[in-house]
């Protein structure tokens, strides 16, 4: 396994700034695919949200505050 090009504090703090894979990807010199996987990792180990974010800057979608997921039974 490769090296880290940045550590996950780096990662996360691009991330925030950017709000966008394309351009942590341009600025680390990576491939977008692998931004994505760091991401949804991070996000996953951490329990954080690195939210991605649109030409205007504005979240792409929200996510709810109390991440719960409706279930339904259908009979």
């Amino acid at each position: 396994m490769r090296k880290p090009s940045c550590t996950e504090e780096q990662f996360i703090a691009l991330f925030r700034k950017h709000g966008s894979a394309t351009k942590v990807a341009n600025e680390l010199g990576i491939a977008v695919r692998n931004v994505i996987a760091r991401k949804n990792r991070i996000q996953a180990k951490h329990g954080i949200v690195l939210q991605t974010l649109d030409n205007q800057g504005r979240p792409l979608y929200l996510m709810p505050e109390n991440k719960v997921r409706a279930t339904y039974d259908i009979r």
